[in-house]
């Protein structure tokens, strides 16, 4: 899943075994399977971050963000108990 970008550092290499996925930073989620976790990568609160179910909502959030071409993290989608 993780060829189309590249591998966020945002926390420590020794926390990834906590959180049980991998954030990758991109400009587009062609290729990626569904479903997946999309945010945006700047700070523009007023587009939440989602699970993308079909392709159409990626279109939706970045139409959102008036940018096609903006960066997002994408990454699984994760159950937190």
């Amino acid at each position: 899943m993780y060829a189309y970008g590249r591998l966020v550092d945002t926390y420590p290499g020794e926390l990834q075994a906590f959180y049980k996925r991998r954030t990758t930073a991109a400009t587009s989620s062609k290729g990626v399977e569904l479903p997946y976790f999309l945010k945006l990568q700047d700070s523009n609160k007023d587009v939440r971050a989602r699970v993308i179910r079909k392709p159409k909502q990626d279109k939706e959030i970045r139409r959102e963000a008036g940018n096609d071409e903006q960066q997002v993290h994408i990454c699984d989608v994760v159950e937190f108990y």
